[in-house]
């Protein structure tokens, strides 16, 4: 299994999936839509490695805003 970490990332990048290490970074100041669409993003990246950017981009988008219709947020 993964381990997911929020942390401050540097650069342009909001997530970060380490393929060696099962490990995931994802930029700690996200607002909560972003936040769910990049670990929804790097969830997909994991799970279906080779997918292409785009086809993980555009499904972490739909998923998003599918899940934030219905009504799903984080719980702290």
């Amino acid at each position: 299994m993964w381990t997911w970490c929020y942390t401050r990332l540097r650069g342009t990048a909001d997530g970060w999936q380490h393929d060696s290490k099962d490990t995931v970074l994802i930029h700690d100041k996200l607002s909560p839509q972003r936040r769910m669409e990049v670990d929804l993003h790097e969830a997909l990246h994991c799970l279906y490695p080779d997918l292409s950017e785009e086809s993980v981009t555009d499904g972490a988008r739909d998923l998003r805003r599918l899940l934030w219709l219905l009504g799903y947020r984080r719980a702290d």
